[in-house]
């Protein structure tokens, strides 16, 4: 069973990048990581690294605290 708290990072991702109309393969290509990579994180399959977070939020132009929003 995937964890809750992933599973929010993951849609605060998703809704972030859908924001700003980017494709999961134009962030994992901002951010350095695979596209599939970028997936399973928006999926809550995956417990991403503190850096791969800060990778995600600096390509994304936002604070990591976005992509932590409403998770405490």
């Amino acid at each position: 069973m995937r964890n809750k708290y992933l599973r929010k990072l993951g849609r605060n991702v998703r809704t972030i990048r859908l924001e700003r109309g980017w494709t999961q393969e134009k962030l994992a290509e901002a951010a350095g990581i695979h596209p599939v990579y970028i997936s399973y994180i928006e999926q809550g399959s995956r417990n991403p690294s503190i850096t791969k977070i800060l990778q995600i939020a600096r390509a994304l132009g936002c604070e990591a605290t976005e992509i932590f929003q409403g998770l405490f």
